[in-house]
């Protein structure tokens, strides 16, 4: 697997300045390996930042126009009104979420043919509900 080749390049280079780091990557390396088994285009979208960022950001550019607030209750009424604002944001669909969708659909098999199937009205049973097919298998 070219992520195990890339972390011994890793180690190698690294061990020496930032032994901590290593110690603890090596400790949770199978964790960590688990997100590089899910394709690009679902590691993307996991592991994006932009939401929290945007959510930050917002609140502090209303937070900083104010500066002073009677009560808590007022602060988070003003953080209240920024979700709202943001949620008609969200409502927009992710940047090729075809992709990502088909790459769901393939991946998480296991979870999505049970819904497909009681969306379409067929009949499920045990083998369908219980049968493994994870990134992992």
């Amino acid at each position: 697997m070219q992520v195990k080749e890339n972390f011994e390049s890793f180690r190698r280079e690294y061990q020496a300045e930032y032994p901590q780091v290593v110690k603890d990557w090596e400790r949770d390396l199978e964790d960590i390996l688990t997100f590089y088994k899910y394709p690009y285009e679902i590691r993307r979208m996991l592991a994006t930042t932009n939401f929290v960022e945007s959510i930050n950001s917002k609140i502090r550019k209303v937070i900083y126009g104010k500066r002073i607030f009677p009560t808590d209750e007022a602060l988070l009424k003003v953080c209240y009104g920024v979700a709202m604002d943001l949620e008609e944001k969200w409502k927009k669909p992710l940047r090729d979420w075809e992709m990502i969708y088909a790459q769901l659909i393939i991946t998480l098999s296991n979870i999505f043919s049970p819904c497909l199937k009681i969306i379409e009205g067929q009949q499920l049973n045990n083998h369908d509900l219980y049968h493994k097919n994870s990134p992992d298998d």
